[in-house]
């Protein structure tokens, strides 16, 4: 309770949860009652506020009973804020690999066409090889990223001069 509701059990219990949070809902409420309503049960997201200003991304699931011509509903929330926030780390994530991988592609296309229309230049080989070489780089980054995310990654410890890899990886930066 007092995580997500900053507030005792005793200030909770008996009192509907949109009572005690700001609740954000995906859909005005009569539109949701009539869900309810018509099929006896709602499922969707909803964002709490709390007390102590937090959202709270919640999955809810509200269910319709009526006992002696009473409404009630009973509704249960799962607390999803995490799941949202990798989410959202994911989608920027394919988002920064398409863009890394589309920038050598089409140096590649470019350089193959001039070469396609007969127009060699050692240029355009060295250029096409950089680029080659980093897309397998990027693809080899991604499934370290894969085998990491599902534990099949094997990291080797060893000793390293920091200083030395600085220094090596400042002077690639200034070529």
């Amino acid at each position: 309770f007092r995580r997500v509701l900053f507030r005792s059990p005793k200030e909770v219990l008996g009192k509907p949860p949109h009572a005690l949070l700001q609740t954000i809902h995906p859909a005005p409420w009569p539109e949701i009652r009539a869900i309810l309503e018509q099929d006896r049960q709602w499922k969707g997201e909803l964002i709490h506020r709390t007390r102590g200003g937090q959202e709270v991304i919640v999955e809810c699931y509200k269910q319709l009973a009526i006992l002696d011509g009473r409404h009630l509903v009973m509704e249960t929330n799962r607390d999803i804020t995490e799941r949202k926030r990798l989410e959202r780390i994911q989608a920027e994530f394919i988002a920064l690999a398409a863009h890394e991988l589309k920038t050598p592609l089409t140096s590649l296309k470019g350089f193959a066409q001039l070469l396609q229309r007969g127009i060699h230049s050692e240029t355009a080989l060295e250029t096409i090889i950089r680029q080659v070489n980093r897309l397998d780089r990027l693809v080899s980054d991604l499934m370290d990223v894969s085998r990491l995310d599902t534990g099949q990654l094997e990291l080797r410890r060893c000793p390293l001069d920091l200083a030395a890899l600085i220094t090596q990886q400042d002077r690639k930066s200034t070529r």
